[in-house]
């Protein structure tokens, strides 16, 4: 293939991927969509199959937007950014729907439950750059892209994440560039914990953790020590867990431990698990 090609993206695949044919090889670009007539440049070749870089769209598909965030063009952390919610829930479908039938199921009827754009994740993990700002990697590579507002979190968990970023440019000897760090927030908003990597003694000696007390910007800190079953949040200061209010119930977990991320479906999830139970069916959330 030539090292530049124009193909139009016919289907949209697992992990954001547009699939385009050319000269009977199939072509997968990123952040491209259905409908899009686009300008690549081939980056990964092999067998059966290449992975282009979208360098233009020459003609946009239908439902391609301008993306509303803008971190969108350089930050992996999102897929669909640039196209229009309604695009979205189409195009996982198709997705859903193709995958299931090619592990044999009939797939009849297929509901998608939509909840809010904007500030529906409880947890997010993030990486900190070489100025010790927090933010997200590109698309499969090892750029860190700075993040000073995610549209993905709540204002106040941005305004967190900003504060945090400005105390460690000061302190950038205190975690390495591209430590891990996560962050959880309760289910209204109104706590919010931050987890850092297993950090040296000197991290509770710098006065980090006492200036972001100071400066309310979370309302627990700890770090992460261990890994696989091994791995655990070990409290420094403040709140331990977060909480989410599910049928009456209070579930509360603490960073390192998987939860359900998105705030406005987590009661409509499991209302659908239990829908689907037998009669005196018995459920264990494992």
């Amino acid at each position: 293939m030539p090292p530049e090609l124009e193909v139009e993206i016919e289907k949209g695949v697992y992990r954001g991927l547009g699939l385009a044919r050319h000269e009977g090889r199939v072509v997968f670009v990123p952040r491209a969509f259905p409908g899009d007539r686009v300008r690549v440049r081939l980056e990964r070749e092999g067998g059966r199959h290449a992975e282009g870089l979208l360098l233009e769209v020459l003609r946009p598909g239908p439902g391609r937007r301008v993306a509303p965030c803008q971190h969108a063009a350089g930050c992996g952390g999102c897929a669909y950014q640039e196209l229009e919610p309604a695009a979205q829930l189409q195009l996982k479908q198709g997705i859903v729907r193709e995958s299931l039938e090619r592990a044999g199921l009939r797939v009849g009827d297929l509901p998608i439950a939509r909840g809010p754009q904007e500030a529906w994740r409880m947890r997010a993990t993030l990486h900190l750059d070489h100025e010790r700002s927090p933010g997200f990697r590109e698309w499969r590579g090892h750029r860190l892209v700075p993040v000073t507002a995610c549209g993905h979190l709540s204002g106040g968990l941005n305004a967190a994440l900003l504060e945090l970023g400005a105390l460690l440019r000061v302190r950038s000897g205190l975690l390495p560039e591209g430590a891990d760090i996560e962050v959880v927030e309760s289910q209204d908003e109104g706590l919010r914990l931050l987890a850092l990597p297993a950090a040296p003694p000197d991290v509770l000696a710098s006065g980090l953790v006492d200036e972001l007390r100071a400066r309310k910007a979370f309302d627990g800190v700890g770090c992460l020590t261990g890994s696989g079953p091994g791995r655990r949040f070990v409290p420094l200061w403040g709140a331990r867990q977060a909480e989410a209010r599910v049928r009456g119930q209070r579930l509360a977990w603490s960073p390192g431990v998987f939860f359900q991320a998105n705030r406005f479906l987590l009661e409509k999830l499991v209302d659908t698990v239990l829908a689907a139970l037998p009669e005196r069916g018995r459920l264990l959330d494992l």
